[in-house]
């Protein structure tokens, strides 16, 4: 097996960045902090973000 491909480590840092976007907006940063400590543009900031609190709305057993 060759290991992790160039895709993979896009997704983990990604997938970290995402993780790190909601510690920090659970501490009370807002959006355009995060993207500028994330290095990231705000509105991707602002989907993750967006994504996770409609994720949480869901009720656990009723998800399609």
């Amino acid at each position: 097996m060759s290991g992790l491909t160039r895709s993979d480590d896009i997704e983990r840092e990604l997938f970290r960045k995402y993780s790190i976007a909601l510690k920090l907006w659970s501490r009370r940063f807002n959006t355009a902090e995060i993207a500028a400590h994330l290095k990231e543009p705000e509105h991707i900031v602002c989907r993750w973000i967006w994504h996770w609190r409609e994720l949480s709305r869901i009720p656990v057993g009723t998800a399609t």
